[in-house]
């Protein structure tokens, strides 16, 4: 086997001049793609990258990857729009080209309005627009993922993978890390990963106003976050490099570092549009997935590229759901109607969908010994710039934001007892699915028990430098649908998060508000001189909501709409993320996740990434119609 290994890699390094590059652009896609791949991963964001990058660690596989969006050039800070990489200017612009610029249908509960729900369209996918924020959340969040069903997913089985996933570096100064109460624990992190995980060189002095404040609460403030135990007020690492202080995302992480591989494809601008089954034979009583169709736009005429092994959809929580559909996996009485043919019925592909909704809010602080972010405009902004590209130091290195808290219900108010009487029990659409119904009444009760437990988040607060303090729900009851708008995937779908639709969810928003008022009237933040806009100048329950429904929007964490969970509890994948009724079709994105956990997604996408690849490389193929092709499958001619 070592001598089989041996000619592999040699017969790697021999094809490696002549062969196509890494990177295929739709100008050249005819001549560049083969017609047969081992692997084939829809989606080149944070979840495809990482599974196409340890696939094609072997030499004798190959590995296609079909992005729709381009290969960004934000990485040349000369450029317009090339601030993405600098972790200081999150949010000002140059990101609106890699987006899908999707918004939601009219939210029946929240008056009517459109939310926008920005997803990263480009190779990496939203980690190339993200907060850099890196956090796990709490033992509880996947604890509870195996209690619906799936061994093999509770937190002691997901921390190798979120070890796996980092390069965690703890550059900074004793003073700092006393300071902000920053202790991390080292057994608790992973130092050979792929994604560099690390902190800023600078930290507004807010940050300890903030922590102190939320410790005169009686939050404790945790000195390491992604250890398990994260109910409380703390500092974030970010995915960031440590040495040159710029966003380290998936591109950089699983993209770049794999570009010297002859047995890897990216197809950029390449959007696929059908899931090709075999109709004619069945593979132990399941359908194999053949390949896919793909085509640059709806002008073009689309092509098709076949696998030997597995297809893997790694396209988002919005695209994952709506490839299925249009491909006719899914429920049969949603894509029935819009003319496409039943291939296999799902009912619950598309439902599930849940987020974290959020509220911006306002206490601008007046006092004007403290710098913030607001201040770098004209002479400043040069001066900041310089300071950044010279030294990589400086305002520019620190992220938007950083200085969070989960508060647990218990610290968030004294009536926790009586807090779920506010839940209408009733958070899922009125023509659901019974399969759905039923896996829904067991999530609620595992959101019921990590709710008045003191161990997990109910809500996070988001504290920037200039006295923003966004209350973002966290274990949320209300559950939507991502569904086709027509029969081609060119049609960007419909988006229906139902905000609200399980009151609830504003509860806990309102809740987060009137911890809000109590934080600035803290000694620690009152030396700010925070001066609350007048809409959130009170802790009057009735105003307060009446503001929230007027004003969420979304921390743009969509999930769960091809949950892994039982088929007789609506699931749509396996533990071995398989979708039921395939033996060669697996999903790995955040669509999987059955709950949200109460946290930013990156940390948690990336791990399920790597377990995934861990699955796919070990399985054994049980519908393989054929020996793989050699790779490439055809020569060039010598000169």
């Amino acid at each position: 086997m070592l001598f089989g290994s041996f000619w592999l890699a040699v017969l790697a390094l021999f094809f490696l001049p002549l062969a196509e590059s890494l990177h295929i652009t739709p100008d050249i896609a005819d001549e560049q793609l083969r017609n047969v791949y081992d692997y084939i991963i829809v989606g080149g964001g944070t979840a495809g990258l990482t599974i196409a990058n340890r696939l094609s660690e072997n030499p004798a596989v190959s590995v296609l990857v079909l992005e729709a969006g381009p290969l960004d050039d934000a990485r040349n800070l000369s450029i317009p729009g090339g601030l993405l990489p600098v972790p200081g200017t999150i949010g000002s612009g140059g990101w609106q080209k890699y987006q899908w610029g999707l918004s939601t249908e009219p939210q029946t509960y929240l008056n009517n309005q459109n939310v926008g729900i920005p997803q990263g369209k480009a190779v990496g996918g939203s980690s190339i627009l993200n907060g850099l924020c890196w956090s796990r959340g709490s033992v509880s969040d996947y604890d509870g993922w195996e209690k619906l069903g799936n061994k093999g997913w509770s937190w002691n089985d997901l921390l190798p993978y979120f070890k796996k996933s980092e390069k965690f570096t703890f550059n900074i100064e004793p003073h700092d890390a006393k300071e902000l109460h920053i202790r991390p624990q080292s057994d608790e992190h992973g130092y050979n990963g792929s994604v560099h995980v690390s902190y800023p060189q600078y930290f507004y002095d807010q940050s300890s106003n903030v922590l102190d404040g939320f410790a005169e609460l009686g939050l404790p403030i945790i000195g390491d976050v992604n250890n398990g135990t994260a109910a409380g007020a703390m500092i974030l690492p970010s995915s960031m490099h440590p040495d040159n202080q710029t966003r380290f995302d998936a591109r950089e992480a699983h993209f770049n570092s794999a570009s010297s591989r002859y047995n890897m494809h990216i197809a950029t601008n390449q959007t696929v549009t059908q899931l090709v089954l075999d109709s004619n034979s069945a593979y132990n009583s399941s359908q194999r997935v053949m390949g896919v169709e793909f085509a640059p736009n709806n002008k073009s005429k689309a092509r098709s590229v076949s696998c030997t092994r597995e297809v893997i959809v790694s396209a988002g929580a919005i695209f994952t759901p709506t490839l299925l559909q249009v491909s006719g996996i899914g429920p049969s009485d949603v894509i029935k109607p819009l003319d496409i043919l039943v291939k296999i019925d799902l009912p619950g592909v598309g439902y599930n969908l849940q987020d974290h909704p959020m509220v911006y809010a306002n206490y601008y602080y007046r006092n004007e010994s403290y710098f913030t972010s607001g201040e770098i405009t004209d002479d400043v902004y040069d001066e900041v710039a310089e300071e950044y590209i010279r030294n990589r130091t400086g305002p520019w290195t620190a992220p938007l934001i950083n200085t969070v808290a989960f508060p647990s219900l218990r610290s968030a108010t004294d009536d926790w007892k009586q807090f779920m009487n506010k839940s209408s029990g009733d958070g899922i659409p009125s023509n659901t699915p019974n399969s759905v119904k039923k896996g829904y009444e067991v999530q609620k009760k595992i959101l019921q028990d990590q709710i008045l437990s003191n161990d997990t988040g109910i809500f996070e607060t988001m504290a920037n430098s200039q006295g923003q303090l966004t209350v973002a729900a966290q274990k949320t009851f209300s559950r939507g649908t991502v569904r086709p708008s027509s029969s081609s995937i060119f049609d960007l779908p419909k988006l229906d998060p139902r905000y609200c639709s399980d009151p609830i969810d504003c509860e806990i928003i309102v809740l987060g508000l009137q911890m809000n008022t109590k934080l600035i009237q803290t000694d620690a933040m009152k030396e700010l001189m925070p001066e609350a806009e007048s809409a959130f100048d009170t802790t009057d329950h009735d105003t307060l909501m009446k503001h929230v429904m007027e004003k969420i929007t979304t921390e743009r964490h969509p999930s769960g709409t091809a949950a892994m969970m039982p088929l007789e509890l609506g699931g749509v994948v396996d533990p071995e993320l398989k979708v039921y009724g395939t033996c060669n079709l697996r999903i790995a994105d955040a669509s999987i996740m059955p709950l949200i956990p109460s946290a930013h997604l990156q940390a948690g996408v990336y791990a399920i990434a790597e377990k995934a690849a861990d699955m796919i490389k070990s399985a054994k193929p049980d519908c393989r119609i054929r020996e793989r092709l050699p790779f490439p499958p055809r020569s060039r001619p010598t000169i």
